[in-house]
């Protein structure tokens, strides 16, 4: 298991979203965010999640996935797309 990195939050962030799929029964994975999560409630999402500064995004991906779904093994096999983000106004 990946050591777990404090995210320490810098002015430039990397974030990284799992599109999950049973290979075998071809069903894909969305999660419901929870009532108390402070941000759309209730909202419909893929897993996803910042990546810690310094961290290896495959590593961070993997992280992300099995913080929110407690899923220890998945197979990174093509990325989607890329973006970014900017918090705060600076």
């Amino acid at each position: 298991m990946e050591p777990i990195i404090e995210n320490n939050i810098g002015k430039f962030m990397v974030a990284a979203a799992a599109i999950l799929v049973n290979v075998k029964t071809r069903k894909l994975l969305i999660l419901k965010r929870s009532d108390y999560s402070g941000l759309e409630n209730d909202a419909w999402e893929i897993p996803c999640g910042r990546i810690a500064q310094h961290e290896d995004l495959i590593a961070g991906l993997k992280r992300e996935v099995r913080e929110e779904t407690g899923i220890t093994s998945i197979d990174v096999e093509d990325g989607v797309n890329t973006w970014h983000t900017y918090r705060d106004s600076e």
